[in-house]
C-alpha cells in the first residue's frame, strides 16, 4: 500500500491529518497574528484608559490593658466593676460593623465627596456602590479577634483619608458609649445610696419620736 493510499484510508476513517492541519494554520498565519495583535491592543488600551483602583487595609485587634486604664480610674475597690479589654473591644467592634455607623459615614463623608453628576440617581444605588468600595471583614477561626477595614477608591489619598475618618468616628462613638455606661452606673449607685440615706433618716426619725414619747410617758408617771 502506498503513502497516498494510506492517507486516503485515514481520511476515510474520519481522523485528522496533522500535516493538513499545520498547513491550514500556516495559510491562516496572518489572520492569527492579526487577532493576537488586536487582542493585545484592546487589553493594553483598557489597562491604559481605565482608572486604577487603590485599596487601603486597616486591621483591628483588642487594646492592651494599659490603653483602657483611664476608664477604670476610681472604679477599683468599690462597687463599680472595672472595664475589661474584651468588654471595651466588644463596644468598638459593634460600632465598627453597625449599619448606623456606615450610613452616617455614607451621608456625611461619601456623598459630599462625589461630583454633582455622580450623586444623580437613587440613594439605594449609591449606597450599594459605596458598600462595594467600603467593607468590613469579620474575624475567622485562625484570628478570632482580628477585624479588617477595606476601602477602595480611584484616589489613593482618599482611601487613607476615608479609613482614618471612619476609624476616628467609630472610636469617638465607642468612647462616648463607654463613658455613658459608666455615668449610668454611677447614677444607679447614687440613686441607691440616696434611697438608703432616706431610709436611714426615716428610721432615725421614727426612733427619735419613739424615744420622745417614752420620755413624755415617763414624765407623766413621775
Amino acid at each position: 500500500m502506498t503513502d497516498n493510499a494510506f492517507r486516503r484510508d485515514v481520511h476515510g476513517n474520519g481522523e485528522i491529518d496533522l500535516i493538513e492541519v499545520l498547513q491550514g494554520l500556516w495559510m491562516q498565519r496572518w489572520l492569527i497574528v492579526l487577532v493576537v495583535v488586536l487582542t493585545a491592543a484592546c487589553a493594553a488600551g483598557y489597562a491604559f484608559l481605565s482608572k486604577p483602583v487603590y485599596e487601603s487595609r486597616t486591621c483591628f485587634l483588642p487594646p492592651s490593658l494599659s490603653s483602657i486604664a483611664g476608664f477604670n480610674l476610681g472604679r477599683r475597690g468599690g462597687e463599680l466593676e472595672p472595664f475589661t479589654v474584651s468588654g471595651v473591644y466588644a463596644v468598638f467592634t459593634r460600632n465598627l460593623q453597625a449599619e448606623e455607623s456606615t450610613r452616617r459615614f455614607f451621608k456625611t463623608v461619601y456623598l459630599p465627596s462625589l461630583s454633582e453628576e455622580d450623586r444623580q440617581g437613587s440613594r439605594d444605588r449609591l449606597y450599594a456602590q459605596f458598600r462595594k468600595a467600603f467593607s468590613i471583614k469579620a474575624p475567622d477561626k485562625i484570628q478570632p479577634d482580628r477585624y479588617l477595614l477595606v476601602v477602595q477608591s480611584h484616589d489613593p489619598v482618599l482611601t487613607v483619608e476615608w479609613a482614618k475618618r471612619y476609624i476616628d468616628d467609630v472610636s469617638e462613638q465607642s468612647r462616648d458609649e463607654v463613658l455613658e455606661n459608666a455615668r449610668r452606673e454611677i447614677e444607679v449607685i447614687g440613686t441607691g445610696l440616696q434611697q438608703q440615706i432616706k431610709s436611714l433618716r426615716l428610721a432615725a426619725k421614727a426612733r427619735r419620736e419613739d424615744r420622745i414619747n417614752q420620755l413624755k410617758e415617763s414624765l407623766k408617771v413621775a
